[in-house]
């Protein structure tokens, strides 16, 4: 089988950009490289080796897929979520308190904090109080 990764999908012309990438049965794929796109969904084209059959699927980030071929058709199913290597995922959208992002950054608030006060407040009273007195 032949993956072509795209940005958006295409209906009637056939992909001409990239490189396709050849996955033998039974064996998985991580990732596609996506020429074009940006962060989000994609579109898949999948053909069999022979170039007869041939199929067009959008793909949502995250998620994945199985493809079978039955001989007449491809077929391709959503199996569920992926759970994905840490340089693809994106953890900005995650605003509970179980993401460890905003833990980290609290806990620099919380220690960064009083040492800038203790230093703002020493700063304004040798400069105020001890230079004016």
């Amino acid at each position: 089988m032949l993956i072509l990764g795209e940005p958006a999908c295409r209906a009637a012309d056939r992909p001409d950009g990239g490189p396709w990438i050849q996955v033998e049965p039974g064996e998985d794929v991580d990732h596609v490289v996506v020429y074009g796109a940006w962060l989000g969904d994609a579109c898949l084209d999948l053909s069999s080796l022979d170039g007869e059959r041939m199929i067009t699927i959008s793909v949502r980030r995250g998620r994945e897929y199985e493809v079978t071929d039955s001989g007449a058709t491809l077929r391709v199913e959503d199996v569920g979520k992926h759970d994905q290597p840490w340089y693809l995922d994106y953890p900005g959208a995650d605003w509970s308190l179980s993401a460890p992002w905003v833990w980290i950054y609290v806990g620099v608030l919380l220690l960064g904090a009083p040492v800038g006060l203790f230093i703002t407040v020493r700063f304004f009273y040798r400069f105020y109080v001890l230079k004016k007195g």
